[in-house]
């Protein structure tokens, strides 16, 4: 919205309004051009861009693009991978198991066996993993390949900028 606020001021025993303007209100039919306040490049080729009206998500296949009115904040979070954690584990097992019993031939139940334990520790090496929540206890996951200094930053500035959001409208 574009704002308009005001204080008042005592100048010499008279009372004056002191007023500034502050324009974070994008008309949609003036098609404004939006800046971009802060960028982050994956290496896995995912794009996040924060304009002052918006978070743009771009990854190879998806195209999001979120007001800040709808977003309640980012968070990055570490996470496990429990489908390859548990599918890996129990691959890896029974693998070795009908190796040991003779069920599958030697080679066939060790090349098994060591791949489910390799996607077993996959699995348990995890990812970064970045939240976006959104109004109506909506949550967004993106993950990332790796938390960086400047991933921090940008989470930070994006938070920055919907707090500021958030008292001025």
């Amino acid at each position: 919205m574009a704002t308009t606020n005001f204080k008042y001021r005592v100048v010499s025993g008279q009372t004056t309004q002191q007023w500034w303007y502050h324009y974070t209100y994008y008309y949609p039919w003036l098609q404004q051009h939006e800046n971009v306040i802060s960028d982050y490049h994956t290496d896995s080729g995912q794009h996040l861009s924060l304009t002052a009206k918006r978070l743009l998500i771009e990854a190879q296949s998806l195209r999001r693009n979120l007001p800040l009115q709808k977003i309640k904040g980012l968070s990055l979070q570490f996470k496990r991978l429990t489908f390859p954690l548990i599918i890996g584990a129990i691959v890896g097992s029974f693998a070795a198991l009908a190796t040991y019993k003779s069920i599958l031939g030697y080679w066939i139940g060790t090349s098994l066996a060591i791949s489910g334990f390799i996607l077993a520790y996959y699995g348990w090496l995890g990812s970064w993993q970045i939240n976006v929540e959104l109004t109506g206890n909506h949550v967004l996951h993106y993950f990332t390949d790796r938390r960086t200094d400047r991933l921090d930053e940008f989470i930070a500035t994006v938070n920055r900028q919907l707090e500021w959001f958030k008292t001025d409208s």
